[in-house]
């Protein structure tokens, strides 16, 4: 798999979670750290944080915790 694939993958994985969170309790071993694009690593931990702080995962919780992070700006906003 070249780069834009894998970047393309990773997009859709995390997509996938935003529509469908209970994916999220099957896929979170998933190890991104050599995979991920930094960006992507960013939001991958948002949604770990989202889901043990507030318990759910959506646009408002995965953004709540960038905020809290202070990677909102990091990821685009």
């Amino acid at each position: 798999m070249n780069k834009h694939e894998s970047v393309l993958l990773q997009m859709q994985i995390l997509g996938g979670v935003l529509l469908s969170p209970g994916v999220f309790l099957q896929i979170r071993q998933i190890g991104v750290d050599g995979d991920f694009t930094a960006v992507n690593k960013i939001v991958w931990t948002a949604m770990h944080v989202a889901l043990n702080q507030r318990g759910s995962i959506d646009m408002i919780t995965v953004s709540t915790a960038l905020a809290d992070m202070n990677e909102l700006e990091a990821v685009g906003g």
